[in-house]
């Protein structure tokens, strides 16, 4: 949850759109799990949290294993350069998360990335 919360900031930060996300984790004795997944959606952070939580829900295929590793990562970024149609299922909801997401930022960039968290980060 954490590492989603930064990756979100960053993301956020630097104006990008990924629509191509990778979990990898890798467990003792080298078992490894990774999933990449790809949808057009407008880009925020409550998307990207639960997207990051429910694939972690899905690669932990070995709860019992000690994880030494976690990666996750975001990709082929769209912009003005490369333009994509989101779904529009989704993005009346996306848009105003978005808008949430610019919010938090501002607020992140003045006090710090750990200033506002989410109560399921805290549920161990």
């Amino acid at each position: 949850m954490i590492l989603s919360r930064y990756l979100s900031y960053t993301i956020t930060k630097l104006g990008l759109n990924p629509t191509t996300f990778f979990m990898k984790i890798r467990y003792q004795y080298g078992t490894k799990s990774s999933k990449s997944f790809t949808h057009d959606r407008l880009f925020n952070e409550v998307f990207f949290i639960d997207l990051a939580q429910s694939m972690f829900k899905e690669l932990d295929v070995h709860p019992r294993y000690k994880i030494h590793y976690i990666g996750l990562g975001a990709s082929n970024c769209t912009g003005i350069h490369k333009r994509k149609s989101f779904s529009m299922l989704e993005f009346h909801k996306d848009s105003k998360h978005a808008k949430l997401s610019q919010g938090l930022m501002k607020i992140r960039d003045k006090y710090g990335v750990d200033m506002i968290g989410y109560a399921r980060e805290r549920v161990g």
